[in-house]
This record gives structure tokens, sequence and C-alpha cells, in this order.
């Protein structure tokens, strides 16, 4: 055989080999790599989906349903998802505009039996499943059975796939791969032609381009040269190379499109809540969202690529196992108070077709949803605290209002027995204790409404230790050490004086043989200001420290505390925008810090004290003093004539009305309760006033919040006081009333 005839032969045989070797290579690798891109794109979305769905299936949260339904539709080739609850029943689907609803598939539980996704390859491309897992608290049924509570499934996220844009892609290259092979098997008939002609040396430089190109060396282009055959056969090499380039190219750019939807996927992970970390077989992380940095303070930096053991416990202990195959759950509580935090750990494995496929961890915080719960019962408790305080107060204020209302009516008399002066004194101080304690009552009443004011902590300070001075002892020692530079504060000096007396207090309970006070000032953080009580006692317990501050809880003995004191100091700081908080070990003393904002306003200057009330203050006017309980209205009257009225009663509101209507014109002050039954204080002073008469009125109340006055002056009132008074508090606002112009 003539060398010309073996360098066609050969020729023929190279083209025809390269060409078809190419096409059929090119067309497999491209339609297993599709293949693969697609389904895991479909198990990686659907995973997502049952992930981000879990506590909306079990809330029954169909709109944040939709919009994971949404989000997943916006995914290349995604045509309809779906999710189904426990029992199999749709709960919602979703489909992408212009195509069918598909068919939902029968005895889904059956085959959800691991925690990877099951792929059904469908007529027009790829159905994805995955059950949707939950951990829950078993119920009373559950646990008379012993079968306890666990993880059930709660339902099943359900993708479609369309294969179309894959098979597109496979005509398209087939279609074109095919032209390209037709064409170089005509071509090589031409060569063959060309070179039975006698034109070797083209074919010998076509021969080595094709090889070349066979080779891999795709930018090699044959020289079009020689007769107008051999130059068009070498422009159809070169246009077949330039094809096979575009394929490749449209390859490079499907596997940029699988990138980006795979960063599609990322950012889908970073947008959940809920912190997400997974790892593949080998115990590697593969996962890591940016809830997950948030929640475990690293970066993805230094966790993508490297063993699970760079996370910290419990986290890396929980996903080992879930890799192993399990699936365990957990609860991490870290930091205490405000700063705490609480964290749903749930981890299992992630099911390949014959193994575990790696581990998936996701990290629930309901840190916030536990600090709101602890806040609402907080809210709860006070609210509670204030409406049994308010009907205690106004009881227990109208029965001292009798007590220190008959001594200070003893004591207007002159030259009273020694003993008997010693016992008003007692009776007094008593009297005046249970007033302390019914104003801590009141506070709570009050909802944490306060008069606001400019205070001036060091001045209030002082004040309040020279008023406890002598209740404290010998055997304790006080310091007073004022750091701050600005100590004006703006609130309710009394309510401000009450929480320092019961801190006092408290300290001096701590130190049955003496020992140590220490109230200091400090600037705080930003505009603040901190005021800080300190003593030597025997400390607080570390496991009693989250309740000092509950209502009613005390740690004295019976009769020696009421459970009040440091609830109503914690409820006064908060109402005041401050923070309290308390340090000290058991046996080391207690310190508690006070936090308050300081403002800039000056502080207003201290009242005179009250003058003694004069016998004449009445001048034998008329008054008409109304009262539901006996003992106040006997106590009232008794105090009223002392000091010169005539005074008619009345037991209740009708009687008043009754009263006044009859004797019309005839009354110089009226003295009216405000909590009366029927027709109560205020309704009275409409009726006085309907009436045309300007006649002074004085509303009178045990229950008095703050603003009491100006409500008691908008009903047409001239002024307002509260029980329990004294004869020199009753003169006094008597005679304010009586005599306006000489108060202004």
């Amino acid at each position: 055989m003539k060398i010309r005839q073996r360098l066609v032969r050969m020729t023929l045989l190279v083209v025809a080999v390269t060409t078809v070797s190419m096409a059929a290579w090119s067309l497999t690798i491209h339609r297993h790599a599709l293949e693969e891109a697609v389904v895991l794109r479909g198990e990686t979305i659907v995973t997502s989906l049952a992930g981000g769905g879990r506590y909306a299936i079990q809330l029954v949260d169909r709109e944040a349903l939709d919009n994971l339904c949404v989000t997943a539709l916006h995914a290349p080739d995604v045509v309809a998802t779906a999710f189904l609850d426990a029992t199999g029943e749709p709960l919602l689907m979703r489909t992408r505009a212009g195509e069918a609803v598909p068919p939902l598939p029968a005895a889904v539980g059956e085959e959800l039996r691991g925690d990877r996704p099951v792929v059904h390859r469908t007529a027009s491309g790829w159905l994805f499943l995955t059950s949707i897992v939950a951990s829950h608290e078993p119920s009373p049924e559950e646990l008379l059975l012993g079968t306890g509570g666990g993880e059930s499934q709660v339902g099943t996220a359900l993708l479609w796939f369309s294969d179309a844009g894959l098979r597109a892609a496979l005509r398209r290259d087939t279609a074109g791969l095919a032209g390209i092979t037709v064409a170089a098997v005509v071509l090589a008939l031409i060569v063959a032609r060309l070179l039975s002609r006698g034109l070797v040396r083209p074919m010998a430089r076509l021969t080595e381009g094709a090889q070349r190109l066979a080779a891999g060396d795709l930018d090699h282009r044959v020289p079009e040269s020689g007769d107008a055959e051999v130059a068009t056969l070498a422009r159809t090499v070169n246009r077949m190379a330039g094809e096979i380039q575009s394929h490749l190219a449209e390859r490079e750019r499907r596997a940029a499109e699988i990138g980006r939807a795979n960063d599609f996927l990322e950012s889908v992970l970073d947008s959940s809540p809920t912190g997400i970390a997974a790892c593949d077989p080998e115990g590697n992380m593969t996962a890591f969202s940016a809830a997950a940095e948030v929640l475990t303070g690293l970066a993805k930096r230094q966790v993508l690529g490297r063993p699970v053991g760079v996370l910290p416990e419990p986290f890396a202990t929980l996903l080992t196992r879930a890799s192993a195959g399990e699936a365990v759950s957990d609860t991490l509580e870290r930091g205490e108070g405000d700063a705490a935090s609480v964290l749903d750990l749930h981890a299992v494995g992630i099911r390949g077709e014959r193994r575990i496929g790696g581990g998936l961890l996701l990290l629930v915080d309901r840190s916030e949803r536990t600090r709101l719960e602890r806040q609402l019962l907080q809210a709860q408790k006070m609210e509670s605290v204030g409406t049994l305080a308010g009907g205690i107060a106004h009881d227990f204020n109208n029965l001292l209002t009798s007590i220190l209302g008959n001594v200070s009516f003893l004591r207007t008399f002159d030259e009273l027995p020694a003993d008997v002066e010693e016992t008003l004194g007692q009776i007094e101080r008593s009297g005046m204790r249970a007033a302390e304690l019914t104003g801590q009552l009141l506070a709570f009443a009050r909802g944490g409404k306060y008069r606001q004011e400019p205070v001036e902590l060091h001045q209030l300070v002082r004040t309040t230790v020279e008023m406890v001075r002598g209740a404290l002892g010998h055997a304790i020692d006080l310091h007073l050490d004022f750091a701050a530079p600005r100590a004006c504060v703006l609130g309710d000096a009394g309510q401000l004086q009450q929480v320092l007396t019961n801190l006092l207090v408290n300290a001096r309970d701590a130190m049955a043989d003496g020992g140590w006070i220490r109230i200091a000032t400090r600037a705080g953080a930003g505009e603040s200001v901190e005021l800080i009580c300190q003593d030597s006692g025997s400390g607080i317990p570390e496991p009693l420290r989250e309740r000092i501050f509950e209502p009613f809880y005390t740690t004295k003995e019976v009769g020696k505390g009421t459970g009040l004191g440091l609830a109503m100091v914690y409820g006064i700081v908060h109402n005041h925008g401050g923070t309290v908080r308390v340090s000290g070990a058991e046996g080391e003393g207690a310190c508690f810090t006070i936090t308050l904002p300081v403002c800039d306003h000056p502080a207003a200057a201290p009242p005179p004290p009250p003058a003694t009330p004069a016998t004449a203050v009445g001048g034998g006017r008329r008054v008409l003093l109304v009262d539901d309980e006996a003992v106040v209205r006997e106590v009232g009257r008794r105090i009223l004539a002392r000091i010169g009225f005539e005074v008619v009663t009345a037991e209740d509101g009708e009687v008043a009305v009754a009263t006044f209507r009859r004797e019309a014109g005839r009354f110089d002050l009226c003295l009216i309760d405000l909590t009366m039954p029927a027709l109560g204080g205020r309704e009275v002073v409409s009726v006085i006033r309907d009436s045309g008469s300007t006649v002074p009125i004085l509303l009178v109340s045990g229950h008095s919040e703050d603003g009491e006055v100006e409500r008691s002056i908008e009903c047409g009132a001239n002024g307002f006081l509260a029980k329990p008074y004294t004869v020199a508090e009753l003169s006094a606002e008597v005679t304010r009333v009586l005599h306006p112009a000489a108060n202004a």
C-alpha cells in the first residue's frame, strides 16, 4: 500500500476517532456533572426548607412557610415546593408561575426513615423529600405509658426540580456534537480525496492539528493554506475546535451558575435566625451560618475546612455524635441575670445513599423569649401585689387615722401626766411605723408612678442617715464616702429615701454583733451616678440572690420581716430608670450598687417644718364631715371641734348630699372621703358644684396616688389630704383651703 493511501486512511481514522471520542466524552462528563449538581442543589434546598420550617410547622405559621417556599422558588429550575403535616396532609404548596401543580407522592412516611433527603426521579425531573423532626415534651399519656418525649416527625418538606434545562442542554450538546462529528467525517472524506490527489503535506499539517486538538490544545488552529478543499477542511477543523471550546465554556458557565446557586444557598443559611453548622463524614466542617458565628463566637474562616474539634463544647461533641448516626439534643445556659443566654441545640446525621453523610447541628437562641417570660412573670407578681397592697393600705390607713388622730388630739391638751405622755409617744411611734409599712404597700399599688423632681443624692443620704442613726444602734459604725462629682437625680425624694432606709435596716439586721456600714457615691458609666451600700454582715448566699427581690420573700424569722423591703427597693429603682445589683460572697458581707441617671437641674430646698396647730382655726365655722368609717368620722369630728369648728357628720355620700341640700348655704367647709360605697367623694363634689355652691371642699383618702391633688382640683375640690393625718396636718390643710390668698 502506498504511503499516500496509508496517510489518507490514517487521517480518516484519526479524525473519526478523535471527533467521536471527544463528543462522547464531553456528553458523558457534562451529563453527569449537571445531574449531580441538580441533585446536590435539590438536597441542599429541601434540607434548608426543613430546617427553616420546623418551628413554623409547629406553630402552624403559614405565612412563614409561604415565605420559605417563595424564597426557594427563586432558585433556578425549582418549579414547586410544599409542606406536609405529620399525617401527610398538605399544609402549603407553591408553584412557579406557569407551572402545573405536581401530584403529591403516596406513603411519604414509609420512605423518610433517615435524615438525608429522599430523591425520586420523575417524568419531568426530580422530587426531593425530607422529614421535619422536632423535639417535644412528653404528654401525660406518654408519661403514664413510660414512652417519654424525644423527637417526632412534625412534617415533610417537598421540592420539585425540573429537568427541562438539563434536557435542553443535552439536546443542544448532542445536536452540536453530532453535527460536528458528521462534519468531521465529511471533511475527513474530503481530506482523503485531496490526499489522493497528492496533498500529503497539507494533510500532514491537518493531522497534526487534529492530534493536538485531541490532546486538549483547543487554542491551536490548523493553517488554512493550500488548495481550497484543504483550506476548507482546515477551517472546519478550526471551527470544530471553536465549538468544542464553546461547549467547554458553556460547561464552565454552568459550573459558575452552580457556584452562584451555592452562594445563594449560603445566603439562605445566613439569613436564618437559627444557627446552622454541618460537617462531612470525615469530620471536617462544611457549613457555618452567620447566626452560628454569633452564637458560638467563632468566624467562618476559623471553622470551615477544619476538624469538628475546633468548635467549643458542647457543640463539637453533639456534631460528632450526629456524624455517628445519633440524633441528640441539649440546652446550653450561659451567663447570669440580664446577660444570660439560653440555646437549644439539636444535632442529626446527614443520610447518604448507604451511610451517614455527615452531621448537622441547629442552634436555636431563645434567650430573648426566656427574658420576656421572666419579665412577664415579675410584672404579674408586682401587679398582684399592687392590687392587694392598695386594698390593705386603704383599710389600714383608716385605722391609723383613728390611732394617730386621737394621739395628736390628746396632745393638744396642756399638762398631760408624764406616764400618759410616754404612753402617747409609744402609741405614736408604733402608728408611724405602721404608716411606713402602709407607705411601702402604697408604693406597690401606685404601679411605678412617682413625682419627678430634682433630688440632691448626697443631701438625701445625710438626711436619711440622721433619721435612722438611732435605729442602727451604737455597735454599728457608719461611714460616708461621697466621690461622685454630679449627684443630682430626677425622682421622688420620699421613695429614694425609703430605698436607702430599707438597705440600712437590712444591713443592721445582718450584723447582730455589730460591724460597719459604708455608704458611698461615685460616677457611673455615661450620664449616671452609683449609690453603694456595703456592710460587714453575713452576706447573701448565691442560691438566694435571685429571689431576694421577690415580693414577700424574706429570710428573716417570723415577725421580723415582711419581705417587702428589697422588693420595694427593686421596684422604685427600676421605675426611676435605674438598676440595682448585689455582690459579695456568703460570710463576706453584702454590697448593693444602685445606678441612677443624673440630671443637671438644681435640687429644691427642703420644705419648712409644719407649724404647731392653733386651737382656734375654725373660728366657729360649720363643717360637713363625710366618711363611711365610723372611727375615722369620730376622730375627725373631735379634731375639728378641738380646733374651733362646729361639726356636722354624714356616714356616706347620699346622706352627705341630702344634708347639704337641706342646709344649703350654712356650711363653710366640707371634708369628704374619696372612697365610699354607692356615691363616692368625687360624685359628691360634682353634686355640690352643680348646685352652684362655692363652699371650700377638702377630699380625704387612705389610698392616695401620685397626681391625686391635681385630679381632686379638676373635679372641683380645693385640696387633698392623705390618711393617716394628725391635728397639725389637718389644721394646716384646712387653713390653706379656707384662706387661699394668705398661702398664695
